[in-house]
């Protein structure tokens, strides 16, 4: 195992769309940078492939709530969609993700015909990520910013709303 650290990632990054912002009572999602790796190395004057394969995500989402998935997770490409991986948080605030990678090795000295298990397995932890979940308000308004560029929302972008 310890032949297969040295080729290991030094962490797998976690992924958050759209920044790491996200609405409260709709999926964030979050996801994880990790594939498989393939190495060739002599070992004792023989060709060696190495593989190691990411098994299992350990994921805390900084609000309480864990899960643990045997896939990375995905981008999504539209607001709100489930993924294995996302996250509804109900409360808003700034959450820390964390995540616990879980790889296995195995080892072929025949080209990759055959595969054997490295016993054991390497963990390693991600680099935490922050989540920034907000809220929306709606409001019906009866005029817009070109009228009256002093109504509810007509402020300059980042701004608050006048009410």
């Amino acid at each position: 195992m310890d032949d297969l650290a040295a080729v290991a990632p030094s962490e797998v990054d976690i992924l958050l769309q759209n920044g790491g912002r996200g609405m409260r009572n709709a999926h964030t999602n979050i996801y994880a940078d990790a594939e498989q790796i393939l190495e060739r190395k002599t070992q004792f004057g023989e060709l060696t492939l190495m593989r190691l394969t990411p098994v299992e995500f350990r994921w805390d989402y900084g609000d309480g709530t864990t899960r643990t998935t045997t896939d990375p997770g995905r981008d999504a490409v539209d607001f709100n969609t489930e993924t294995s991986t996302s996250h509804v948080y109900e409360d808003t605030g700034t959450y820390t993700v964390t995540l616990t990678t879980v790889f296995i090795g195995e080892v072929s000295y025949d080209d990759g015909e055959t595969w054997e298990l490295v016993p054991g397995q390497l963990v390693i932890d991600s680099t935490p990520a922050q989540a920034d979940i907000f809220r929306s308000v709606t409001r019906n308004v009866a005029e817009d910013c070109v009228t009256n560029p002093s109504g509810w929302g007509c402020g300059a972008p980042g701004s608050a709303p006048t009410d």
